[in-house]
């Protein structure tokens, strides 16, 4: 962690590119990651958010109040979940801003590493 804060405070210095933290992102983002931008486990994250959607009552929602919540507030935007799935692993970005809000508010604690306390049995292969 050392090492990247250090690279991070050393981008201020740097003056051959018009921004350089954002060259210096990229190329951590290509270098772990080149399928999901350094998300590591990420086709994971998507299929517990499907199971997650699809079951209130599912333990990682940590209470029925949390899915309740979730539930309730889903934007009118989001996409069935069969289709967000798709967007999520493919074009992320083209998710209204509302819809990537609701998913980092409420999801992605339930839904995976680093995030979930909840311990999800391991996918079969």
């Amino acid at each position: 962690m050392k090492d990247r804060t250090n690279a991070l405070m050393g981008l201020v210095r740097h003056t051959c590119v018009d921004d350089p933290l954002e060259a210096y992102l990229v190329n951590r983002a290509l270098g772990f990651g080149l399928e999901h931008k350094g998300m590591p486990g990420w086709r994971v994250i998507v299929e517990r958010i499907g199971i997650l959607l699809a079951d209130p009552s599912h333990p990682a929602w940590h209470g029925s109040e949390r899915s309740e919540r979730a539930l309730a507030e889903m934007p009118p935007s989001t996409p069935p979940v069969d289709h967000l799935a798709k967007v999520l692993l493919s074009a992320p970005y083209k998710l209204p801003l509302e819809v990537l809000d609701w998913l980092s508010d409420h999801l992605l604690f339930c839904a995976g590493p680093p995030y979930s306390i909840f311990r999800w049995e391991p996918r079969e292969k």
